[in-house]
């Protein structure tokens, strides 16, 4: 479970955490993205999925879903115990740079009463670096490497940012292709799908000694 009471570039998680994420043998990460304004498939996927896996990694164009889900599992300890220890999230095309968040929401007590709780002004960013299992992933939306039009852009960012994975969105489309060594994988959207896809997610497996397997499940 995620406590949300740490935020740095895009991230939710502690110190211990993240260490514990960049050291451990084996990682389950849930990878969504584009939901573009349907929190409920946020509520979906990590009552899946939260309690059993390690991160969730979230690509953009929805961001506002999944802050809303946040916001909401102040009050939902259920949904709070559905957040995997890290949360990375990354902006898109169709988010905006800095959202409000009120992460006291759910506090009660002497120190809060009828006052208003203290709000919060979280930046995000188009890429944010992730280490898991020793390996280094890349995590964008993906429009500012071109995604919808070719994919060597961003494969070759990755290699020069020596990434195992480059984990992105915008295009609506389930893939994973590997090239010189670098995985590029994308979950489709769980809201719009296209090209004839369904509503998807990502769950990717990465350990320290073996390439990263991505398992597409459909909503």
């Amino acid at each position: 479970m995620n406590s949300l009471d740490y935020f740095n570039k895009g991230i939710f998680a502690s110190a211990e955490d993240l260490e514990k994420l960049k050291s451990a043998e084996k990682a389950r990460l849930i990878l969504i993205s584009d939901t573009h304004g349907n929190e409920d498939t946020i509520i979906n996927i990590l009552d899946r999925e939260g309690t059993k896996s390690d991160a969730v990694l979230f690509s953009g164009d929805g961001l506002a879903d999944f802050l809303n889900y946040i916001t909401i599992s102040q009050y939902e300890k259920e949904l709070m115990e559905c957040i995997p220890p890290v949360a990375a999230l990354v902006m898109g095309n169709c988010d905006s740079k800095k959202y409000v968040l009120n992460l006291d929401a759910g506090k009660t007590g002497s120190g809060f009463g009828f006052k208003k709780n203290p709000e919060q002004y979280l930046e995000f960013f188009e890429i944010i670096f992730l280490e898991v299992c020793g390996k280094k992933i890349l995590l964008t939306h993906g429009h500012e490497f071109y995604v919808d039009f070719e994919l060597n852009t961003l494969l070759n960012f990755a290699h020069q940012q020596s990434c195992s994975v480059a984990a992105f969105g915008h295009t609506h489309v389930p893939l994973i292709k590997e090239s010189n060594g670098v995985f590029l994988v994308n979950p489709g959207s769980a809201s719009r799908p296209r090209m004839g896809s369904n509503k998807s997610y990502g769950i990717l497996t990465m350990s320290k000694n073996a390439n990263p397997i991505m398992e597409f499940k459909n909503l």
